[in-house]
């Protein structure tokens, strides 16, 4: 099963979806243009995602049926797509009990290969000065 795979903030589209599928028609694709009286093929989205233009789609995983229409409006058979909305948005913010120690780092995310809910490791920096000047050496667990 092959997963396409979108950083959150992205708002996918149905054209997005055009995108992960071949669709095509031999009249729709005819060369002779006496022959030639349709035009493109498109894809409508059965279930599994509204299309929500303008607007982030929520983070998950979406198992998407999209059908093939051509242009005389004929629908093929379902075909399911996945597509996963990930966060690539990570940040630690270094503390003492409640108080921040400095602006939080972020954690550079890869959008494409990561997916909801897998870990993410990060190493923290071996000194942390906190905004009151003080160096901070934080605990490795073992």
């Amino acid at each position: 099963m092959h997963v396409k795979v979108f950083p959150s903030g992205t708002s996918i589209t149905k054209a997005m979806l055009e995108d992960l599928v071949t669709v095509g028609d031999r009249e729709d694709k005819v060369t002779n243009e006496a022959d030639k009286p349709y035009g493109t093929p498109t894809i409508k989205i059965v279930s599994g995602l509204t299309e929500t233009p303008g607007k982030a789609t929520a983070s998950g995983s979406y198992a998407v049926v999209l059908k093939a229409v051509d242009s005389q409006g004929k629908e093929s058979d379902p075909l399911t797509v996945y597509v996963g909305v990930v966060s690539t948005v990570v940040k630690y913010q270094p503390k003492v009990g409640e108080t921040p120690l400095g602006d939080a780092k972020v954690i550079p995310v890869d959008g494409e290969n990561h997916r909801q809910g897998e870990s993410v490791s990060y190493t923290p920096q071996p000194e942390i000065t906190g905004n009151d000047g003080k160096v901070y050496v934080p605990k490795r667990r073992r």
